[in-house]
């Protein structure tokens, strides 16, 4: 009996510390993460590499007035609808989505997934943007020169007019 006192005076004065502020832990941004963030990025280039990534997997995609990307996507039993900002080091995002019956619904997580995997591959390098006679030529050169085999030449090759 005692022990249950003790235990209950506790759990009241941890509670009562607890909404004084003392202990209270600090506020969490709103919202679920859809990905960290590394220190130093900038919460701009994030933004667009956001909208990019659901404009790219064809989700309808706009600016709200404060900022936040609202990317959209429907089915025939699903609107999922997403507001994406940049909150504690992290893209995060509020989760709108409801059902054909208008019920509050969750978006799929396979397809929070795809967008993940979306932000996480890198950029594209500035080669591939060369146009392919340039990059034919450099291939051939490194070939006369003998830094690359006749096989390496050729399988190159093939891989750079299947790009086309």
């Amino acid at each position: 009996m005692k022990r249950l006192y003790y235990a209950l005076l506790l759990a009241a004065s941890t509670h009562a510390v607890a909404q004084s502020g003392v202990l209270a832990p600090p506020p969490k941004a709103p919202g679920q993460v859809l990905a960290t963030l590394p220190a130093g990025t900038d919460p701009e280039k994030a933004m667009q590499a956001a909208y990019n990534a659901f404009a790219g997997r064809k989700w309808a995609v706009s600016r709200d007035v404060e900022g936040a990307i609202v990317a959209r996507n429907r089915n025939f039993d699903i609107d999922a609808t997403l507001k994406v900002f940049v909150g504690d080091g992290a893209l995060r995002y509020i989760d709108g989505t409801v059902d054909s019956k208008g019920r509050k619904a969750q978006v799929p997580e396979r397809w929070l997934n795809y967008i993940r995997a979306d932000l996480r591959r890198p950029t594209r390098p500035a080669a591939r943007d060369e146009d392919a006679a340039g990059r034919l030529q450099r291939l051939k050169s490194l070939l006369d020169r003998g830094l690359i085999t006749p096989n390496e030449y050729e399988a190159k090759r093939a891989e750079i007019l299947k790009g086309l």
